[in-house]
């Protein structure tokens, strides 16, 4: 199964004996709510090679005598069977945490665990491989539609929502789309993102304000999600997730809640083709 770059959200999952999973797979699984109701579990069955770069989310399971090749990052590694190898050592060795962004090595074994950490580490530059507002790693005018979800309002500044606007519009096709989705204003700014975003190449064909919407589903997610961090999340971290995931009383939540800010989605069409050089 080689470069498959995601396998998620079905309600099937069981990967059978013998299977290779080559280099950069994702095996999720599972949508963030289904993974607290354990729903779909993901199921890997007997000797299955996981290669390097893979990310094995949690509510996976691991069955007996698979081979984990170095880079591969498994979360709640206490569903790993004793016989699962990492680099040839017993997977039982090794207690994965997983802590914000970043997991951690624990292990008796001074050596190991400094060796384990460097492995772990190693792992996490593949997230910043291209850099949204300075590159897309994309040729010129090969892509149809570009989604871009809850992103924009994490580059700080307006300079770089007009290159990140510039590099969609040199990947886009003629007539392809940009589909965006986020807060509306960034550092309380009077100038929205979708502005920001819009030119002469790239026309707002749609927008609507879905801050309402967005609150609903909060309201309706708010149990299983509070329930998740209560049960998953070590207690000096949990209002950081709490804010992640804009339940009510949160920053996030109450600022939409009282008009504070705004989630809109908007849809970008790109109109013209320029001459760009190619890179």
């Amino acid at each position: 199964m080689p470069a498959i770059p995601s396998i998620t959200d079905y309600h099937l999952m069981t990967i059978g004996d013998d299977v290779r999973l080559n280099a950069d797979t994702q095996i999720q699984g599972h949508s963030f709510e289904q993974r607290i109701l354990k729903l779909a579990p993901v199921l890997i069955s007997n000797s299955c090679v996981l290669m390097s770069g893979l990310i094995v989310m949690a509510g996976c399971k691991l069955t007996g005598n698979n081979r984990l090749y170095p880079r591969t990052l498994i979360m709640k590694n206490e569903q790993l069977s004793p016989n699962t190898h990492w680099k040839g050592i017993p997977a039982q060795s090794y207690t994965v945490k997983a802590r914000l962004s970043r997991s951690t090595i624990a292990h008796n074994d001074p050596v190991k665990y400094q060796q384990g950490y460097e492995t772990i580490n190693k792992m996490f530059p593949w997230s910043e491989r291209s850099v949204a507002t300075k590159h897309l790693p994309l040729e010129n005018e090969s892509i149809d539609i570009i989604l871009c979800i809850q992103a924009t309002h994490a580059f700080d500044e307006p300079k770089a929502i007009t290159q990140f606007a510039n590099e969609a519009i040199r990947v886009l096709r003629p007539n392809g789309y940009l589909l965006w989705c986020d807060f509306c204003y960034i550092n309380g700014s009077g100038t929205s993102v979708y502005d920001l975003i819009a030119s002469d190449e790239l026309i707002i064909d749609e927008k609507i304000n879905i801050t309402k919407n967005v609150l609903h589903a909060l309201d309706i997610q708010n149990k299983s999600r509070t329930d998740f961090i209560q049960r998953y999340i070590q207690l000096e971290e949990q209002e950081y997730f709490r804010l992640f995931a804009g339940l009510p009383g949160t920053q996030v939540y109450e600022d939409m809640s009282q008009g504070r800010s705004q989630y809109w989605r908007v849809v970008f069409q790109k109109k013209t083709t320029t001459d760009m050089p190619v890179i």
